[in-house]
């Protein structure tokens, strides 16, 4: 299933999420709370990230992207609220 397939990516989707803030200056709790956003994003979407993934690069590259993609969006909502 979805879930099963997310929960064993899950390692890999923390550590990248965390990764990726570290390297756009989000550290510490704001670092963790975009964390959980994306454990839950992956959750109230169905998985769908995953069901889109076609195999054109490795696991790890893709939800790099996505989760790149999500923080940026996720910069973007905070700096338009002030």
């Amino acid at each position: 299933t979805d879930e099963a397939r997310f929960l064993e990516l899950l390692p890999t989707v923390d550590a990248l999420s965390v990764a990726l803030c570290r390297r756009r200056g989000v550290l510490g709790e704001d670092a963790a709370d975009f964390s959980a956003h994306v454990r839950a994003r992956f959750v109230e979407s169905n998985y769908a990230p995953l069901q889109k993934f076609r195999g054109e690069s490795s696991i790890k590259t893709y939800l790099a992207v996505v989760i790149a993609s999500w923080l940026k969006d996720h910069l973007v909502a905070e700096m338009a609220d002030g």
